[in-house]
């Protein structure tokens, strides 16, 4: 059954005075020190999503709207700058989606296995990781553990009201990103697969949960409808299906990269649960929704690619699996090799520039794992000495990279004065959600004074009336790589058909 079956009397410790929640909360509150004490500029794809979040909609070119929202909330609270405004809803939620799976582990198993799960899911690199760059990751983990937790509850209790919010989690999970789909086809396959609970399927709770799941997301489908459905489209571009298929290599490529996303002992140890049979039903639930998900992106990684972070939902369960594994075989020690790996390789990853410098190691570019993030915040405030007032322009590019950077680093925010933005795309081709929004040859500009940067030069004087050079702001990022990034200013947009 789904439900406490372990429970002892040394399992009900007050959760406050237990030692691993102390190591827990250590570690948040170690992650939000780092965040706030270390400055550590935007990655393009957050200063993406913040353009977002000061532009709320029920969807965008590439995602569904929850991690704009989550940026809207933080930013709400804590203001847009410094960075870590933006950043710091990644680790609160992680650390919620933490303790929903402590209780989701008392409630199967017991409480040591519930703190076991949490730390092993909190402590894994891609939560290290994750929890210093705000992505969709965040609260879609927070809702697939959120729905999970709810299912269970309603499958125990049978209460129309726990189904409708579990409804809600999976809906706001679907919201946060379109995989979220494969838990509900998980859970499907659980009922239909147990005995004990296919007759679930002629209640109304299930049936309730999905109704109610679709209505949460309708505002995003209909939001899809009304731009043809881009969403999906750039969903097919990325996974690449288009081309050559049936890669053995890309699939080798992921499935080793889960040693390192999830823990190389934690990881371990899940793979050796696929030759095992369950040995509950709250195991069999846990497998099927793990298994599935990283079942899917695997095929995605055979078919074309997968990077290796797309199969994040898959250690949600997969952290309670192995936190039985280790109660129920007492293994303390491994269970302390597990935790002290994959904290070491975050204390690497989070002290990487520290201890190379301790070293004597040069830092360049190709042993770098922060370079895509490193130099652009200075890049764009060079800018300035050649653009004294920024506000007075309406700022134009190519590229969404560097109009996200100049949106968050140049606008105005204490005075809710965003920089205006248009995009540059001749082609007509829609890449991202300037091309689709805020296309310059699609919005008539009131103020047709420009300020059009890029990463390479520039020849537009047909496009219009006044096309001239600035200069380049520039940062010597490092040895073997400097940003660039050329300025012109010019006047009077007069149409694509005109550009040379």
């Amino acid at each position: 059954m789904l439900n406490p079956t372990n429970q002892t009397a040394g399992n009900h410790t007050s959760l406050l005075q237990h030692p691993l929640f102390w190591l827990l909360s250590a570690l948040l509150i170690f992650r939000l020190v780092l965040l706030i004490q270390g400055d550590l500029a935007l990655f393009y794809d957050e200063a993406y999503y913040h353009f977002w979040a000061v532009n709320p909609d029920w969807g965008y070119y590439s995602k569904p709207p929850m991690v704009a929202w989550v940026i809207t909330a933080t930013t709400t609270l804590f203001g847009h700058l410094p960075e870590w405004t933006v950043k710091v809803g990644a680790s609160l939620l992680y650390f919620a989606t933490a303790l929903i799976l402590y209780d989701l582990g008392k409630r199967l198993f017991d409480q040591t296995t519930g703190l076991y799960a949490a730390l092993i899911f909190f402590s894994s690199p891609l939560v290290s990781f994750n929890s210093l760059f705000i992505t969709t990751d965040a609260p879609l983990l927070f809702f697939w553990a959120a729905t999970l937790w709810l299912f269970i509850k309603a499958m125990h209790s049978d209460n129309l009201a726990i189904w409708l919010l579990a409804g809600t989690a999976g809906g706001l999970g679907l919201l946060s990103k379109y995989t979220m789909g494969v838990i509900a086809v998980a859970i499907l396959l659980f009922v239909l697969t147990t005995k004990t609970y296919r007759g679930q399927l002629a209640k109304p709770g299930i049936w309730l949960a999905a109704i109610v799941a679709a209505i949460v997301f309708l505002p995003n489908i209909l939001w899809n409808m009304q731009h043809d459905f881009i969403s999906l489209q750039h969903t097919s571009e990325i996974s690449e299906l288009g081309k050559s298929l049936f890669h053995l290599d890309k699939l080798a490529e992921f499935f080793a990269g889960q040693f390192f996303v999830f823990g190389p002992i934690a990881f371990f140890i899940f793979i050796t649960l696929f030759f095992k049979k369950p040995q509950s039903e709250a195991h069999k639930l846990l497998l099927i929704v793990a298994v599935a998900m990283l079942a899917v992106i695997s095929l995605q990684a055979f078919l074309a690619r997968a990077h290796i972070n797309w199969g994040a939902a898959t250690y949600v369960s997969a952290s309670l699996l192995v936190a039985y594994v280790l109660v129920s075989q007492q293994r303390k020690k491994l269970m302390t090799w597990l935790v002290g790996i994959n904290l070491v390789l975050a204390t690497a990853f989070y002290f990487y520039h520290p201890l190379l410098k301790a070293a004597g190691v040069e830092i360049t570019k190709k042993i770098d794992p922060y370079h895509r993030v490193m130099g652009w915040r200075e890049v764009t405030l060079d800018t300035k000495q050649f653009v004294k007032q920024p506000l007075d322009y309406v700022w134009v590019s190519d590229s969404r990279m560097l109009l996200s950077y100049a949106h968050y680093y140049l606008s105005d925010f204490a005075n809710d004065q965003p920089l205006q933005l248009r995009s540059f795309n001749p082609k007509g081709t829609i890449k991202d959600q300037y091309d689709l929004k805020w296309d310059i040859g699609k919005i008539e500009s009131t103020n047709q004074n420009f300020i059009f940067i890029s990463e390479k030069e520039k020849s537009l004087a047909g496009c219009f009336a006044k096309f001239e050079k600035l200069g380049m702001a520039f940062d010597p990022t490092y040895p073997d790589l400097q940003r660039r990034i050329y300025v012109y200013q010019a006047q009077d947009f007069k149409g694509y058909q005109n550009c040379r």
